[in-house]
């Protein structure tokens, strides 16, 4: 009878240790950018191949059972990465900032983002300004596509 209680509690014991292993510690995660302005649910952050869940609308929750590497992705470029220990919040302003552009009336212009190739359409119909939110900082290809309107023809001038 000892030897079946006995082995009931090193189960039992052996499980409450595997479940705090499983569950781990919260950290908590919140992304700023340099217009001071919270974009944690416009970021996908990475740990250990697992997506971040958001935790309300500003911060976003991790569980771990040690330091990690945590990378932040914005428009699918890599903008920050660190270490996160157990049981902290980290505030974290990455170089991400609003794409202007002041364009002629009437004009399409293609905005590509060379470190992940992703292409941002726009257009100077309805407004010359465009602004375009959470861009990663570096390089951009700006291809403007213009539409000239002469006496009834309508024609298209691509510039690069």
């Amino acid at each position: 009878m000892r030897k079946t209680q006995f082995s009931a509690l090193l189960l039992l014991l052996a499980l409450i240790v595997d479940i705090g292993i499983v569950v781990g510690d919260p950290v908590y995660i919140v992304i700023y950018n340099q217009e001071d302005e919270v974009i944690t649910e416009s970021c996908i952050i990475l740990v250990d191949n697992r997506t971040a869940e958001m935790y309300n609308s500003t911060h976003a929750i991790i569980e771990v059972n040690s330091t990690v590497l945590v990378r932040v992705y914005v428009r699918n470029v890599l903008v920050y990465d660190f270490l996160a220990e157990l049981n902290k919040l980290y505030w974290i302003k990455v170089k991400v900032g609003k794409l202007v552009l002041m364009l002629l009336k009437n004009v399409k212009a293609y905005v590509t983002i060379l470190a992940s190739g992703e292409t941002i359409e726009v257009d100077s119909f309805e407004n010359e300004t465009i602004v375009s939110n959470n861009v990663p900082y570096g390089l951009i290809k700006v291809r403007v596509v213009a539409q000239l309107l002469m006496r009834g023809y309508s024609t298209s001038r691509q510039c690069n």
